[in-house]
């Protein structure tokens, strides 16, 4: 049998044969097409991330160049900045000591606002703080170290300039750019080591009692207006600039460590201004007009004797000791209680009597005026109405507005802050001192 014959007899299985030869060719040539597939995608995953290494690395180098820089020129202004504080031209120092203390706020801030030393400076530290908040590719707490590292670079006396510079972020009610400013700087905690409370030599003040001192002088103010409408002198001007400095309302308004106890201070004081009311009332009550009687006022004119005017062609003792003194009408207790319960004297003295005469152990005289009489007479009818007004709270409402006035200060300062809720700092690491803000920085730019 020839092998043509074979082949044809048993086609079926060479058939299989050759089937299978071919699905297994096709097998190895897939696994190597995988193979070759996968190696491909493995190698342009590589340079893609090779690619954006490369950018990020671009990125980073650009952002810290860009950081360099700005650094650089923030230096320069700020050193223009200190260089202006430390100036020992009086008048720079009057125009300083006005924005610390002497200025109302918003007077400060708009001083500040276009100062040709302070506000190119706040510019370019703007930029700064910007540039890493925008162009830096990491979370805040990585942002916290370069912009611990600006600060750590700032004296204390201008990091509170910086802080008045961007804490009135509303006017006429409209938010301006500052706000956008206070923002940025809140959100990186960048006041996280400041110290806003100076005395008036801009020294630094870390003490908390330093605060309840600004808050008792505002209880103070409180008490001391309230008192002067009870005593019926009407209602002060709220001079709010002379009570509350700037450093304490910067320390209201920004984030920074003393924030939450200045506020809470502040608010208690307010919370028991009602209390301070009752306070106030209850030692005017016993300590000031609480007269006994119209005697006890009056009593310098008792036992006086009620000279008409006729009577006196001379003022010498000789010639009233020659006088009939005692045959006079003499001032009584009853007198007293008339003069100032009627408003009316005795009509049988009224409108002869012009002197009042009382004689000492030796034989000398002292000459009243009438008219003293009748001026204290009208004192004590005032000043017992005023106790009665007092007594039965007439003055309360005038005494509410005091504390509304006090309220309404406050909210104000409160709506310039972007927190209008006070949160916990979220501090980073401390970099502390030019030298180790030198290290950092060595280590970090290229």
């Amino acid at each position: 049998m020839s092998s043509f014959d074979y082949t044809i007899n048993n086609y079926s299985d060479v058939s299989a044969i050759a089937t299978a030869i071919g699905a297994l060719v096709t097998a190895v040539v897939m696994g190597f097409t995988i193979v070759a597939a996968t190696a491909a995608r493995k190698s342009t995953k590589l340079a893609t991330e090779a690619l954006e290494q490369a950018r990020d690395n671009s990125r980073q180098d650009e952002f810290s160049r860009h950081f360099a820089l700005l650094l650089e020129q923030h230096q320069v202004q700020q050193d223009i900045v200190k260089k202006h504080l430390d100036s020992m031209n009086n008048k720079v120092q009057e125009e300083l000591s006005n924005i610390f203390y002497g200025y109302e706020f918003e007077d400060s801030w708009l001083m500040m606002k276009g100062h040709e030393v302070f506000s190119p400076y706040m510019r370019i530290l703007y930029h700064l703080i910007k540039h890493i908040s925008v162009f830096y590719e990491g979370d805040t707490a990585s942002k916290m170290k370069y912009t611990s590292v600006v600060r750590s670079m700032i004296r204390n006396d201008v990091i509170f300039l910086v802080a008045l510079n961007v804490s009135y972020i509303k006017c006429g009610g409209v938010y301006n750019q500052f706000e956008k400013y206070q923002r940025l700087l809140s959100e990186v905690d960048f006041f996280a080591h400041a110290i806003f409370d100076y005395d008036e030599n801009r020294k630094m003040h870390n003490d908390s009692l330093n605060m309840e001192a600004h808050c008792y002088e505002i209880e103070s103010n409180i008490e001391e207006r309230m008192l002067r409408v009870m005593e019926g002198k009407g209602t002060e001007h709220f001079r709010r600039w002379n009570i509350v400095k700037n450093p304490f309302i910067v320390t209201l308004i920004i984030k920074n460590p003393e924030q939450i106890h200045a506020r809470h201070s502040f608010d208690k004081v307010l919370e028991n201004a009602s209390d301070l009311y009752e306070q106030v009332k209850q030692e005017f009550l016993s300590d000031k007009f609480n007269f006994n009687s119209p005697v006890d006022f009056l009593s310098r004119f008792l036992g006086c004797y009620i000279v008409e005017l006729t009577l006196l062609e001379s003022s010498s003792d000789d010639y009233l000791n020659s006088l009939d003194i005692y045959s006079f009408p003499v001032v009584t207790e009853y007198y007293l209680n008339l003069s100032v319960d009627s408003a009316l004297v005795d009509t049988a003295i009224e409108g002869k009597a012009t002197y009042f005469l009382r004689r000492n152990g030796y034989g000398r005289y002292e000459q009243i005026p009438f008219l003293n009489f009748i001026n204290a007479c009208d004192i004590y009818r005032k000043k017992n109405k005023v106790y009665a007004n007092v007594l039965n709270d007439v003055y309360k409402t005038e005494c509410d507005e005091i504390i509304q006035e006090w309220i309404d200060f406050r909210d104000e300062i409160y709506s310039h802050s972007v927190l209008l809720t006070p949160e916990p700092l979220a501090v980073a690491s401390p970099v502390t001192g030019a030298v180790q803000a030198r290290r950092w920085l060595t280590r970090m730019l290229p």
